[in-house]
């Protein structure tokens, strides 16, 4: 009795273990996708169900030798044998739990594969190739099992063949595809990673995201997903900006006054050009007159960029520091069109002396911060002022939120501001302080909320353009700037050893892989 109640719960235990291990695949059937969701819709409808058939049917001869006894096991079949009489049978259920674990071994080998070749040579393995690959294991083994069981392959080639000719009717569309991304392929006019053109719907401009059997992703640089059969790529022009070299160049036209010598115009132009970390330096960038234009003299910049997808990037750092390098260089940008004031002179006058009494001020008050003070000139400070925003915020109004990208320092004018530290501590910061140095170094994230506090704050914003500016010119400013980074950090608590990264990084990953594929839900 005992003896068949462990057996009845350990048959209970097995069913729940299974259904669970149902549920975790459709999840990723129903949630995953590519090779996840491949490999749950197999583990969902047949390596689970084949498992459980063969358990409670106790069917787990892979290669019954016994003919046909039972009419009710439908799921064995005979084959073979002469006279009529079967010298074989295949059992269904163990033949779909075999072609399961074929299928899963192959598609963690494969996976396996592109993973090493991934870290070792820096480069993935396309979709058509993992496919076949895998496929081809899998064939493999299923015909080698055959064989083991004394199987002829000959009628079932010859069988194949004959319907090969009905499959390739019905399947004209998909081959023809795999064919075209097999000729793409080879020819290897495109790899995942480049930027490509396809004259489609007017051209159609994307990253190569992956290249399957049957189509080709491209991301655009308006982050859409673009899919497009192999067949329609295979007779389009394709564009390859990285092939044969991933250097691609670049144009910009700007215009500037006819009382500005070409050769001044140029060489600030050019400075722009080598001062951008992204142009490449080999080929050099270029600056050219093209043209005498009704309004202006106008300009080409020609660089070269690696980075295909960094151009719109790229462009609006030139541009916009060619806007601050003329006002310093007192070249002028004329205007293409009138200008037609219906104000009186009066009113212009006054609003005029508001502006300027307005960055008057602010250039007195950054003078008067310490950081600034020592190294800045008198002129730096006009600099600032005119492209320097004030706001006023009210009493526990934010000014900077956490996990935002960090493009501007704050100096605080008037009132305080209260900074919510990582940790759970405040800081106070008072008139002529300034915060969000550490976002604005490092390009990243901000790492921390800082609120007006009681009686509301005035708030001095410069933006991360001006103030790399002025890095560039005075080193020691930065230098300051650093230290203070430094010293809020250690004060905040956010330095860490690297043990506790690692180990903190490691229980992330666990608890992610858990969540990923463990949780049915």
């Amino acid at each position: 009795m005992g003896a068949m109640i462990l057996s009845w719960a350990g048959q209970i235990a097995l069913a729940l273990v299974l259904l669970y291990l149902f549920v975790v695949a459709l999840r990723h059937v129903l949630r995953g996708k590519g090779e996840v969701r491949a490999v749950g819709l197999v583990a969902a409808l047949l390596l689970l169900p084949a498992f459980a058939f063969v358990h409670w049917y106790g069917d787990w001869n892979f290669a019954p030798e016994a003919p046909l006894s039972d009419p009710s096991r439908w799921w064995v079949i005979p084959v073979g044998g002469e006279g009529g009489q079967p010298s074989r049978t295949l059992n269904l259920a163990t033949i779909a739990l075999l072609f399961s674990i074929l299928y899963l071994l192959a598609t963690g080998a494969v996976l396996a594969l592109a993973s090493w070749h991934n870290r070792s040579r820096g480069g993935q393995i396309q979709a058509l190739h993992r496919g076949l690959m895998k496929w081809t294991a899998v064939t493999i083994g299923f015909l080698v099992y055959l064989h083991a069981l004394g199987i002829s392959l000959t009628p079932l080639l010859f069988g194949m063949g004959a319907a090969s000719i009905v499959v390739g009717l019905a399947l004209q569309e998909p081959l023809s595809n795999l064919f075209a991304g097999l000729a793409l392929d080879m020819e290897g006019a495109f790899h995942p990673g480049d930027w490509i053109r396809v004259d489609v719907d007017g051209g159609t401009v994307g990253k190569v995201i992956d290249k399957g059997w049957r189509t080709t992703r491209l991301l655009t640089q308006e982050r859409e997903l673009v899919t497009l059969p192999n067949r329609v790529m295979g007779g389009q022009k394709i564009v390859n900006y990285h092939k044969p070299e991933p250097l691609h160049a670049h144009r910009l036209v700007i215009g500037a006054s006819y009382k500005d010598p070409p050769i001044k115009v140029k060489e600030t132009l050019r400075t722009i050009l080598l001062g951008e970390p992204q142009i490449a330096r080999d080929p050099a960038p270029a600056v050219r007159t093209i043209n005498y234009g009704d309004f202006a003299v106008e300009y080409e910049m020609r660089f070269f960029l690696t980075d295909y997808g960094q151009q719109t990037r790229v462009k609006d750092e030139v541009m916009t520091r060619v806007w601050y390098a003329f006002q310093e260089d007192g070249i002028e940008i004329p205007f293409p069109v009138r200008t037609v004031h219906v104000k009186e002179r009066a009113q212009l006058a006054e609003e005029q002396g508001a502006i300027e009494k307005t960055s008057g001020q602010i250039a007195d008050f950054l003078r008067s911060v310490p950081s600034l003070g020592r190294h800045l000139a008198s002129d730096d400070f006009a600099f600032l002022a005119a492209n320097a925003f004030q706001r006023v915020y009210a009493a526990g109004e934010p000014v900077i939120r956490k996990g935002t990208m960090g493009d501007a320092v704050f100096f605080v004018r008037e009132g305080s501001c209260e900074a919510l530290l990582p940790g759970g501590g405040k800081r106070r910061l008072e008139t002529g302080e300034y915060f969000g140095e550490m976002a604005l170094l490092r390009a990243a994230a901000r790492t921390a909320d800082v609120l007006a506090a009681e009686g509301g704050a005035t708030v001095v914003r410069v933006d991360r353009e001006c103030m790399v500016r002025l890095f560039d010119r005075y080193p020691g400013l930065r230098e300051e700037f650093l230290r203070t980074e430094d010293l809020r950090r250690r004060d905040s608590g956010m330095a860490r050893a690297p043990e506790d990264k690692v180990a903190e990084s490691m229980a992330a990953r666990l608890r992610r892989a858990v969540r990923n594929y463990l949780v049915p839900w």
